[in-house]
């Protein structure tokens, strides 16, 4: 094998925080192989004749040969994995072998042990645990996605099904029942939602903190490393713009929303 001599990466993670994705220290040869720079998961993801496989980077032997079209991120976890075949997805263990159903048109991974994975087929959503057993059922409209709200609060996404939305948190249980007409992601310790054709902010635990006045009202998002990108928000009344922070505070007039410094590694 091929000894790659690599220095580590700080690359983002799928569990919304930076770790250390070190080198490989050997990888597969053969005809059409292509390996990566570094190795983030359990096991690293080569392709090979535009199909891709697992191998191990401490040995650089091939543990699952290159069968999938797509690995969810190029990233293989110690439990399950999304991986693609003729375009719809399943969750494969380390060996390969299919935990779920080839059925999935979105997925996603584990944040940690314990936590769901989102999962879509069809226009409906719900998720799965580790065992790729279905522990919240595939009927909701919209799952936008895990966010973790400042302050140390567990990861929220928007849930939406008949027509109201609300929060769902990282194991399925609802957290903010589905009373609004639309909602935005908790980027911060704040989150958009509406109510008739206004909007206001309501904080994790569903408490009001900004009063349903608002012809529209942006969320705050996060960058690559699952930070906070922005100083604030914005949202309009009466068609004037107004400067809201992270924890739901009214900011003077014309006061810029600015990006925050990249993190600094």
């Amino acid at each position: 094998m091929q000894k790659i001599i690599l220095t580590a990466l700080l690359l983002a993670a799928p569990h919304a925080h930076a770790i250390i994705c070190p080198a490989p220290l050997e990888v597969p040869q053969g005809e059409g192989i292509e390996t990566p720079a570094v190795v983030c998961g359990t096991l690293g993801v080569f392709s090979q004749h535009g199909k891709k496989g697992f191998f191990d980077p401490s040995t650089g032997e091939i543990v699952v040969p290159a069968q999938f079209d797509a690995v969810y991120n190029d990233y293989v976890d110690d439990t399950l994995t999304p991986v693609m075949k003729d375009g719809r997805w399943a969750y494969v263990d380390t060996q390969g072998k299919a935990h779920t159903a080839w059925e999935f048109d979105q997925v996603s991974l584990f944040l940690y042990d314990d936590a769901l994975a989102i999962v879509g087929k069809d226009g409906r959503y719900g998720m799965i645990n580790r065992h790729g057993k279905t522990v919240v059922p595939l009927e909701y409209e919209r799952l936008d996605g895990f966010m973790r709200p400042e302050n140390g609060y567990n990861y929220l996404t928007v849930a939406c099904k008949a027509g109201k939305c609300g929060y769902l948190d990282e194991k399925g249980k609802t957290v903010i029942a589905l009373d609004y007409d639309d909602a935005g992601g908790f980027g911060a310790a704040i989150a958009p939602v509406k109510k008739g054709d206004k909007w206001g902010y309501i904080n994790p635990q569903g408490k009001t903190v900004q009063p349903f006045e608002y012809e529209a009202a942006e969320a705050f998002t996060h960058n690559w490393i699952g930070s906070r990108e922005r100083e604030c928000v914005e949202a309009q009344k009466n068609g004037k713009r107004v400067a809201i922070d992270p924890q739901g505070k009214t900011l003077p007039e014309n006061t810029r929303c600015e990006l925050l410094p990249p993190p600094n590694f």
